[in-house]
């Protein structure tokens, strides 16, 4: 059985404008059994307050994600619009992140370990920047989206040739940053690399490197 918890806490300033929030202030959050959470705003995990999802059925919704306690997830966390910002513990597990939207940054003072990691969104105009280095232990989709590295690390755990999904998108720099993957066949893996989109002309380097042998690198 399916269970829906649609959270619509505002917050009204004085602009004609209202934010939404739910603030977590050291409560222990428990998904479990299918559920599926929806925050028309921002989530933020404060102070002591642990955040868990248990199953791989168990989905949590949030325009926006400032993470100042501990996540644990087995299941599917999406980010819709706004920033991915983890300033202390995220436990990925075997789960999935969705970043959907136009210019978002994957940030905060601690580096984000993800299991899955989905960039999606309407159109592949936008940038997903780095903020501080991030690691996919299992796959990342890129898909038709761009990566700005900003001068972080972004590392590939997963040795397997397929470890990287895409369609058209690519990972930038600008002369800083790098993008590891651990190889550990003699198959090529895709390095789709090009200068950062907003210094023209576009320059699109992509690279394929065969390893020699079957020794597990990086």
């Amino acid at each position: 059985m399916r269970k829906f918890i649609v959270v619509t806490l505002f917050m009204l300033a004085t602009k004609l404008s209202s934010q939404c929030y739910w603030i977590n202030n050291g409560a222990n959050v428990i998904l479990s059994n299918n559920s599926k959470v929806m925050v028309f705003g921002e989530y933020q995990n404060q102070s002591s307050g642990t955040t868990s999802l248990l199953s791989a059925h168990d989905s949590l919704y949030v325009k926006q994600l400032i993470n100042n306690a501990t996540i644990s997830s087995n299941g599917a966390i999406y980010v819709d619009s706004g920033n991915w910002v983890n300033n202390n513990v995220f436990t990925a597990n075997t789960s999935r992140v969705y970043i959907h939207g136009l210019n978002q940054q994957i940030t905060g003072t601690n580096p984000t370990t993800f299991y899955d990691l989905y960039l999606l969104g309407d159109n592949t105009s936008g940038q997903k920047k780095l903020g501080n280095n991030i690691t996919v232990q299992n796959t990342l989709f890129l898909n038709a989206h761009e990566i700005y590295l900003q001068g972080y690390t972004l590392t590939i755990t997963n040795p397997s040739t397929s470890s990287l999904q895409y369609s058209n998108g690519y990972i930038t720099s600008d002369n800083n940053g790098w993008f590891v993957r651990a190889t550990n066949t003699t198959q090529p893996y895709y390095f789709p690399m090009a200068a950062e989109s907003s210094l023209p002309p576009f320059r699109f380097r992509p690279i394929n490197v065969t390893p020699l042998n079957t020794t597990s690198n990086t």
